[in-house]
């Protein structure tokens, strides 16, 4: 077999909608001899998304794991003038590939070829790969559709949940045990209030937000790049410095001080609690018990946070103070506005209730203002 060969054993699997040639060929000549077809107005015949270049760049930085796999195959369309069928084994003719300027569609695996090609370690990974002949771009379609369109995403609270597995220090590890022990003490006001794995349980009927939840909006806290991050923990390498201001809990994650954060957060989280049940009505409660009222609160975590390390006190006294300041101000400015009627629930209604709260904070005490990003402050002076 010549250099303009490309060979691999299969295994021939058939479908109704043809035969499929399944086997294994290094990550780089996959990626040689195909390309991703994206729909468009002028392309009709296109079944790609457009690519995503945050996923691209994710799947690059993954690759540089040592335990990284890709176990799903890439799975290729193409014409079998290009394929030569010898017993157990497919040749595939780079020569006639490239005097025809020819590549094979990708039908699924676009963004793990791009992601591995990028990350330079291309010759680390041999990739199962299946590859169809002389579909019709209908067939692909379909096909494609049924890979993307009929998969049930899986509950972000228990991929999340699956971190606590890992015998290494990670981001959402650590997360995970900080959400795990609010929900299991009894003395916490999240007591058994968070959905682990993202469901009820019988041990926690009225739980009201989500693990997913709590974990995703505190991992801001240390974190601006996860994947780096942990790859620097499981190397042995020292965390990047970052904004404290920010990145509140970084210090702690570096220094493996999870007690610490997590008596921050039994405090802060138990003043809330307290403050709402003396000054809020049930209707406003129950709202702030859901997704937009927790990621609200942990939103306004910062501000206060910065505030009691200045003033030397993290205790839940501390925040009751803050929060008592921040409710009564809002009864007071917003006199007609019901948090539970006027709020989306979406991020953005989250935000927007934030906000609010944040102006109702710096309007009792100005001294307040030094504790809110610039970004904030300008938004609070377009409310004004």
């Amino acid at each position: 077999m010549t250099e303009d060969y490309i060979s691999y054993k299969f295994i021939e699997i058939d479908q109704p909608v043809g035969t499929i040639y399944m086997g294994k060929l290094k990550a780089k000549d996959i990626y040689s001899i195909s390309y991703s077809r994206v729909r468009t107005e002028d392309d009709k015949f296109g079944i790609q998304r457009t690519r995503n270049e945050d996923r691209i760049k994710d799947i690059s930085t993954y690759c540089k794991d040592p335990d990284a796999i890709f176990p799903t195959p890439v799975i290729l369309s193409g014409d079998s003038k290009y394929v030569n069928l010898v017993n157990d084994t497919i040749d595939i003719n780079t020569g006639l590939l490239r005097k025809d300027n020819y590549k094979f569609s990708i039908v699924d695996g676009q963004h793990r070829l791009e992601g591995i090609h990028r990350s330079g370690y291309e010759d680390r990974f041999t990739l199962p790969i299946m590859i169809l002949l002389d579909t019709t771009p209908e067939q692909d379609a379909y096909l494609f559709s049924i890979i993307n369109g009929n998969q049930k995403p899986v509950s972000k609270s228990l991929v999340l949940d699956l971190f606590s597995l890992s015998s290494g220090r990670t981001v959402q590890k650590v997360c995970n045990y900080l959400v795990k022990q609010l929900n299991s003490d009894p003395d916490s006001s999240l007591y058994r209030m968070i959905k682990m794995l993202g469901v009820k349980s019988l041990e926690a009927p009225n739980a009201t937000v989500s693990q997913a939840t709590i974990v995703r909006n505190l991992m801001k806290y240390f974190t601006k790049d996860v994947e780096k991050d942990n790859l620097a923990t499981k190397f042995g390498e020292n965390l990047e410095p970052l904004d404290p201001d920010t990145y509140i809990f970084r210090e702690y994650l570096d220094n493996e001080e999870d007690e610490v954060i997590y008596k921050i957060l039994f405090n802060y989280f138990n003043a809330i609690d307290e403050v709402e049940n003396r000054l809020l009505d049930d209707k406003t409660i129950s709202f702030l018990q859901k997704t937009i009222g927790y990621t609200t609160k942990i939103q306004l975590l910062r501000p206060l946070y910065l505030k009691g390390l200045k003033n030397k006190s993290l205790t839940k006294g501390f925040f009751i103070n803050e929060f008592e300041e921040i409710f009564k101000n809002y009864i007071k400015t917003f006199p007609s506005k019901k948090v539970y009627e006027n709020y989306g629930s979406s991020d953005s209604g989250a935000r927007n209730l934030y906000l609010d709260y944040i102006l109702c904070w710096v309007s009792g005490n100005t001294e307040n203002t030094k504790f809110i990003t610039d970004a904030d402050k300008k938004r609070l002076k377009q409310i004004d």
